[in-house]
């Protein structure tokens, strides 16, 4: 059972995944392994004992911790909110907010695999009719240049580690409005 505060890896049960569990259970981090196409389930498993989760994905390596921050805040302040969003920003520095309840209202109503696997917001909205309430923290500071910090490729590990090389640890408390304006 997780906690208030408590970081949970929740990845696959696939053989594939069993390095990361043993790597990130050394440094003290809890793991739930489930399902491989149902990561709807997989985070309602994941989060049982918790108000609400924070969705940050595997491929996003340079999660902004202030927008953590962000998004508990309004999870934790307005009990109508369902789901918390980022917009603006660049790829693969925001996270998402859910209520639990509200995941497992959803995983209550949909069965279809594709949602359950990637679990999009937006196609809720537009094919199932799902009514949630919603906020959206906005980038301000967002440029019109899109840019990505997502790991996809081998190509995008390489840029992050060329951004990591000349930035180090202290990229979002040195540098964070920059990396907004990208």
């Amino acid at each position: 059972m997780a906690h208030a505060g408590q970081i949970v890896i929740a990845t696959t049960t696939d053989r594939s995944d069993d390095i990361l569990c043993e790597y990130v259970t050394g440094l003290g981090v809890s793991v739930f392994r489930g399902s491989t196409d149902n990561v709807l389930g997989r985070i309602i498993e994941a989060s049982e004992g918790c108000d609400f989760v924070i969705r940050a994905t595997a491929d996003n390596p340079l999660v902004c911790p202030l927008l953590f921050s962000d998004v508990v805040s309004h999870l934790m302040s307005d009990s109508d909110l369902d789901y918390v969003s980022c917009s603006g920003y660049p790829l693969g520095v925001a996270v998402q907010g859910f209520k639990r309840k509200f995941l497992q209202r959803i995983d209550s109503k949909i069965k279809e695999g594709s949602v359950r696997e990637h679990v999009f917001i937006q196609e809720l909205i537009k094919n199932y009719g799902i009514k949630f309430r919603q906020h959206e923290i906005i980038n301000d500071l967002a440029s019109d240049k899109v840019k990505s910090f997502t790991v996809d490729t081998l190509s995008d590990y390489l840029s992050l580690k060329r951004i990591e090389s000349r930035f180090g640890n202290s990229l979002y408390e040195k540098y964070g409005d920059e990396l907004y304006r990208l």
